[in-house]
């Protein structure tokens, strides 16, 4: 059975979810504040609450319609070319350590967010602050100042959460599992972590960057898959380079180094 399980899929649900709710939710915010109930508060949370669900329904309505027809055909040639070239790949077993996981994932975070994720990043502030703007010329109650204001304020800080939280569970996870098992096959990368495998198709890789102790696969635009050179095999990168989109091609050339 065929899930929304990938970074892609959660990514496209929640934007698709995002850009459902946010006009709706807005209208009836709006309408909210020149609403006339005594009590405004259960009518706040029966907004909020309904806004959510409807984003959910049309989020993973979009994938259901949009998406999963893809996916059952990426499966289908995935199969396909393990039986035409079972044998051409390249595997390597990679050694994570927790102090060089840390770097280079604080590193791919740094770098995200002023080439990846800046315009989401500004949004979110923006938008509190909008909220604030129309429940000021609104005459609204000090509950939506304190609401938004900690909304905003949180949105603001996210960046320094996530370059201290996103290296911390990436240490984590190397401490927990040390030792993975990396092949490099035609179809795409498969990383192995005990019984587990996870499968990345090449059409999902952005670009490479060279992040200091590992080279980092950027995917998803949030999802970066680290690689160790140590042990790397030789020409693995070149087997990376041949099998990514060629308009991906001038990113992956000159990959930025670490500080």
């Amino acid at each position: 059975m065929i899930h929304p399980g990938t970074q892609e899929d959660r990514t496209f649900i929640r934007r698709i979810a995002v850009a459902a709710s946010v006009p709706v939710a807005l209208f009836y915010f709006i309408a909210f504040l020149y609403s006339e109930v005594p009590d405004k508060w259960p009518m706040f949370l029966a907004i909020l609450a309904g806004t959510c669900v409807f984003g959910v329904v049309v989020g993973y309505g979009a994938w259901f319609l949009l998406i999963l027809p893809k996916r059952k055909a990426e499966l289908a040639q995935r199969r396909q070319e393990r039986e035409l070239e079972p044998g051409n790949a390249i595997e390597y077993v990679a050694r994570y350590g927790e102090a060089d996981t840390r770097i280079s994932e604080r590193v791919f975070v740094r770098r995200g967010l002023q080439e990846l994720w800046l315009l989401e990043t500004l949004l979110g502030p923006l938008s509190a602050g909008f909220m604030l703007v129309i429940g000021y010329t609104a005459g609204a109650r000090a509950g939506f100042f304190i609401m938004f204001g900690v909304l905003g304020a949180f949105l603001a800080i996210s960046p320094a959460i996530l370059l201290v939280v996103r290296p911390a569970l990436a240490a984590a996870g190397a401490r927990r599992t040390p030792t993975r098992v990396i092949a490099f096959r035609p179809e795409g990368l498969v990383l192995g972590e005990g019984a587990r495998e996870h499968w990345y198709a090449w059409a999902r890789i952005r670009a490479i960057w060279d992040v200091g102790p590992h080279y980092v696969l950027v995917a998803d635009r949030r999802l970066g898959l680290h690689l160790p050179k140590e042990g790397l095999p030789a020409g693995a990168m070149d087997y990376v380079r041949s099998h990514i989109a060629p308009q991906e091609s001038e990113t992956i050339r000159t990959p930025r180094t670490a500080p």
